[in-house]
Parts: C-alpha cells; structure tokens; sequence
C-alpha cells in the first residue's frame, strides 16, 4: 500500500510541476525586479542569499511593502475586529441568547489569531499575492496556540482545481536536515541513508521532502482514522526508498488556503495582478536609472580627448590637478579650463523616471493605501476613504470579493472548528443548533464599501423628515429601528450596542405607558382643579355660570 500511495504522489507531483513550468521563469523575473530575496526556483535556493543585483531603483519593492501593510490594515487588521458573525435570519441574530454566544465566539476566535502567527503570515500572503498573483497558507492545529500558519513561498508549490474551479489541491517540495526528518516523522520512517547520516551525527545534511495535500478521494467515511478524514495529507522523502512514506494523516477541513488575485478561465494561477501588470514599466525604469547615473559620471568625471603628442606630457585627470598645454591661448581659449564639457537632459530623464515611479505605485494601488495607513486611526471612518478613492475601491472590489471566498470565509471555518474541537468555544443556545453562522466583514475597506449604503439611509430618512413637514403621514413609510439595525451592520458597530426589536418594543411600549398614565394624571388634576374653582364660584343670574345652571326667577 505505501510502495502504491508513493508512486501515486510522485507521479501526480511530476505532472503539476510540468504544469507549472510556464510561470517559472516569469516568477524568477518578478522576484528579480520586485523582491530580489524570495521565491525557491531551483534545488539550492533554500541554501542561497538571494540579492537584489537587478534593483537600481527600489520604487517597486517600496510600493509591493504599501501594498501588503495597507491590505492587513485595512482587511484584516491586528489593531480591531475585521469580522462578525451573525444568522442567515436577522431576527435570530437579534435573539437575546443567541447575540451573546455570537459575540463570545467572534471575540475568542479574534483571540485566538491574536496569540498565534496568524496576521505575520497574512502580511506574507497579502506581499507575494501582489507581487506573483498568489500564495498558498497552512492552517495547523497547534497544541500551544491553537493555530500554526505556515506561508508556502513562490516556486516551492503546485497547485490543482476542482469542477467549480476552486484550488483544492496543494503539492510542495522544499529541504529538511537529517535531524528534522528524524525530529518529525521518527527514524523508523526515514529512508536507510537518511537514518545513516543521523547515526554518524551528520545532522545538518539536506534531504528533499514531498508534501502532498488534496482530498481524500475513495475514503472510507465510517472509519476512524485520521487517513480516512476528508482531506489527505501524505509526506514523503523524494529520493528515499520506494517502499516508504514519511507520514500519512488526514484534516476534517481543507488545511491550506490560496487566493488569488485575479485568474482568466481555466487557468490555475494567477493571470492578473500588481507585480506582472507592473513589469515592464519596472524593466524600462532600471535602465533609465542606470542611464542617469552615467549621465551624472560623466558630468562628474567625463571621458577625455587628447592630442596623440600628449600621451607623455604628464597631462593629469586627477580632480584639482592642472596639465598645461602650449598653445591653448592663440586658440582663444581662456587660461584654464576643463578638456571639454557634458550637459546631458539629466531633467528630462529624471521626469521620465518620476512618472513611472508613479505609475508602478499607482498599479500597487499605493495611493490609496498609503491614505488609510497615514490617516489618524481616531479620526478615519470608511465614508471618507470611499468618497477619497471611491474609483481605487472599485476597482479592488474584485479582489477583496475574491479574498472573502478564496481566503478569509475558509480561514474562519477552519479555526472555527479547530477552536471548538479544542473546547475554546462556548456551547450554542438551543435556538442556533444546526443553523449555519454567516460571516460579516467589518474591516475598513469592507465598510468603505458599504459607506454608499450608509449614505442612501441617511439620504433617505433626510428626505422623509423634510417630506414629513408638508405631508405628515409621509412618516410611517419610514422603519427607523430597521434603518438603525442595517445602518449599524454597514458601519461596523458592536452588537451590543443596539437593542432588539423586542427589547425596543418593550421600552417603546413601557414609554408609551408612563407617558398615558402621565397624561391620565394630568387630566384627572386638571378636572379636580376645575372641579374646585366650580364650587367656590358664586351662581347668580347676572353670570353665565348662573345662566348654565339654571339659576333665576322660576
């Protein structure tokens, strides 16, 4: 069986890669020009120390930086909730219990990625996505903090789809030394030389690993075994010997995410994103970089021209040094002066150089990052980013719908159920038992969206109140307790904060009460106030109290 589960692997590993190799070279010139250290394209790049040889002009690599800190800040910010949780029925979510045990959880789980590598590894996926078009992240149970994320570099992965095109599958090969094969997977289960190397203390010798994650198709659904679960997980050592695997176990949930950017069709990897839109500009802009500074060597030490009878005069290009030359006078030129001048159109160059500075940071949508990281945290709100940049958040509308789906629906999912397996979570009220939670997005750009839904409410209930002052019935097509639960949902605010429909009911109801029960008082005081001014009033006929009552001659 393991001799069968190996060849499988090795097989299907040879196929991605084949599948893979048109992007690999288009990669290792992204990494070149953007990032210089990342990336794992040959066997030895995990053992290399990866420059930046191609960068003359880092504007790209500054902008990649805006790009990956504006994201986690404005999607999935460390610093502030970025999620809630609520009911595909509104009403429940509004249902007293069941609003407090959605609170709990979404505080625990924001806990939970507080403690453990959750938001370094975002800020790593959210870098390469802009830069390759993608990254691929694990999401491990991990007996300390919950959760272990571990992001997969460019190039150390193949990935593979399913019929809705979605990635499901995720094959790796990177190094491991002889002393953490034995560490992880024990020295029964590694190869015959990699258990030598450890006999002879050859700890530090690096062995190449396969790892290969995808469901588990043709499972025995009624078995126990972590083999068995719905997704696979099959480690082996790619050299080592064909009747052995590493390690072979199973995960309930897809351990791994991987946006991606943008995608046309079929294609598996990404087709569209910052980086590779950026390229070509980036290219033509370090050769007018290097253009520049020759421009400025050569007014700064210009290349010279002489008479072949000076070659041993002992005329001097040292800076400061004077050559005296006979006969320059009856030239008509001045005693002194340099061998020729260079006035190259350094300001038209370095204009150039600015303007594509300008449009690689404008692909990295740097402008509009760069707004939301340097504004005041206690002064931002999303309305005023969305009426700043609301042509930039258009066009990131995609990718931010493709994240929800390809990345933060399933991260939530799969640390839901790991923290509720762990027992993190508290148990659910009788009235949410088999109702599937929705996820809301809170983060800036999610309610930088929904600022246009925030404005047309407060257009609307400004217009019926003007509306109201001519035609007063105007007023009951208005629901304000519907418009402030879907004005708060828009913005962001703490469930706690707003009432239930009952609750406000209630309150409305018991203010109406005291308010009939006040009015009652007034009347009945006012009645027994007229009541006594009656009986002290004197009847005669010359009154009209007289007259009311009948008084007179009969």
């Amino acid at each position: 069986m393991s001799h069968e589960l190996r060849g499988e692997v090795i097989k299907r590993y040879s196929a991605l890669e084949m599948q893979r190799s048109p992007y690999i070279g288009m990669w290792q010139d992204l990494s070149d020009y953007i990032m210089g250290g990342r990336g794992r394209f040959l066997q030895d790049d995990q053992l290399k120390v990866r420059r930046n040889e191609n960068l003359y002009n880092e504007i790209a690599k500054i902008a990649a930086n805006t790009l990956a800190s504006g994201m986690q800040s404005g999607i999935t910010s460390p610093a502030r909730p970025w999620f809630e949780l609520t009911t595909p029925d509104p009403e429940l979510a509004e249902y007293g219990s069941v609003k407090t045990w959605l609170d709990q959880v979404q505080k625990r789980l924001l806990l939970v990625f507080a403690r453990s590598n959750f938001y370094t590894a975002m800020h790593s996926m959210y870098l390469e996505m802009g830069t390759f078009g993608q990254m691929p992240v694990g999401i491990y149970e991990d007996f300390e903090n919950v959760i272990r994320c571990v992001p997969y570099t460019v190039g150390s992965y193949c990935l593979a789809t399913n019929g809705k095109r979605e990635v499901d599958t995720l094959y790796r090969e990177y190094k491991m030394t002889v002393r953490q094969m034995v560490d992880r997977f024990g020295k029964d289960n590694v190869s015959r030389s990699v258990r030598q190397c450890y006999e002879k203390k050859q700890y530090d010798e690096f062995v190449p690993v396969i790892h290969a994650c995808e469901p588990n198709i043709g499972r025995d659904p009624a078995s126990p075994l972590s083999k068995e679960m719905p997704w696979r997980s099959v480690y082996i050592e790619k050299n080592g010997d064909a009747e052995k695997i590493l390690l072979q176990t199973g995960f309930e949930e897809r351990p791994f995410i991987c946006p991606r950017w943008e995608i046309a069709g079929e294609d598996v990897y990404a087709t569209a994103y910052p980086g590779l839109n950026s390229i070509g500009t980036n290219k033509s802009l370090q050769i007018e970089e290097i253009d520049k500074q020759i421009a400025i060597e050569k007014m700064h030490n210009p290349p010279l021209i002489a008479d072949a009878i000076l070659e041993n005069s002992g005329v001097t290009t040292s800076p400061g040094d004077i050559s005296y030359i006979a006969g320059m006078a009856s030239q008509g030129k001045p005693g002194m002066a340099s061998v020729y001048e260079v006035n190259p159109r350094i300001a038209e160059l370095t204009q150039d150089i600015k303007e594509k500075e300008a449009r690689i940071q404008r692909h990295f949508y740097a402008d509009l990052f760069m707004m939301i990281t340097e504004m005041d945290r206690a002064q931002i709100t999303a309305t005023e980013i969305a009426e700043r940049k609301e042509e930039k958040l258009l066009m990131l509308g995609s990718v931010l719908e493709r994240l929800n789906n390809e990345a933060l629906d399933p991260i939530i999912d799969r640390v839901f159920a790991i923290a509720n397996r762990a027992g993190i979570l508290p148990p659910p009220p009788p009235e949410i038992e088999g109702v599937d939670l929705r996820v809301e997005y809170i983060s800036v750009l999610a309610q930088a969206q929904k600022a246009v839904a925030t404005a047309s409410i407060e257009s609307t209930a400004s217009f019926t109140m003007q509306l109201s002052n001519v035609f007063p019935e105007a007023r009951h097509k208005f629901d304000a307790m519907q418009a402030i639960d879907e004005y708060a949902k828009a913005k962001g605010a703490p469930p706690k904060v707003i009432r239930t429909d009952a609750e406000a009911q209630e309150l409305l109801s018991a203010e109406s009460q005291q308010a009939a029960a006040a009015n009652q008082a007034a009347m009945a005081a006012e009645a027994a106030n007229t009541a006594a001014t009656l009986s002290k009033a004197e009847i005669s006929e010359d009154n009209a109290l007289g007259a009311l009552a009948g008084a007179g001659p009969q």
